[in-house]
């Protein structure tokens, strides 16, 4: 695994992550932290995913579906496959 120690990206195991927040923030979505389930609930375009650390499936709308790998945590930064944003809200970064 290799990592961007300023928080942008990192590669693993042939992925690419992007941290959550800051990379949202950026197309105008809000997060918020619930630190008692360890999930991020995210909301953009009309639409709310919850992400759940370490999980490989997050729900949107209710309805779960599946991540092409587990968000990850390091540095106390949640960290997403960078599809993530494509396959959920239909936007790239």
């Amino acid at each position: 695994m290799s990592y961007d120690p300023s928080g942008n990206a990192f590669d693993f195991h042939g992925s690419s992550y992007v941290a959550l927040t800051p990379n949202l923030r950026k197309l105008g979505g809000e997060v918020e932290w619930d630190n008692a389930t360890k999930s991020a609930t995210v909301t953009l375009n009309g639409k709310t995913a919850t992400v759940r650390m370490a999980e490989e499936s997050v729900t949107v709308d209710g309805v779960q579906q599946p991540l092409s790998g587990p968000s990850l945590v390091k540095d106390d930064v949640l960290y997403v496959p960078a599809s993530f944003f494509r396959d959920v809200f239909g936007q790239s970064i």
